[in-house]
């Protein structure tokens, strides 16, 4: 439904490039469900040939996953996703 809304841009809140660091900031967070989330938009507009929404990865920096920019510069481009601030 998502991709089918018209939706131009959709930013993900994903603060680490791994689960323990991402529950650090997002208290119950779960890391495996927003990246299953990711896969699912993207393999959709896959399949519609469809453009958007677009997706930019919105990482806010912290003590705890600064030494993870480079994994998570490398998942965005796996993952097809745009970083934010990167």
């Amino acid at each position: 439904r998502i991709v089918e809304s018209g939706l131009y841009e959709l930013i993900l809140s994903l603060d680490g490039a791994t689960a323990d660091s991402h529950a650090a900031y997002r208290i119950g967070g779960q890391f495996e469900k927003v990246e299953a989330g990711i896969r699912n938009v993207i393999e959709t507009k896959k399949r519609f040939k469809l453009r958007s929404p677009l997706l930019t990865w919105q990482f806010l920096l912290f003590r705890h996953n600064l030494q993870e920019r480079a994994t998570a510069r490398r998942l965005a481009r796996e993952w097809g996703v745009k970083p934010d601030r990167l």
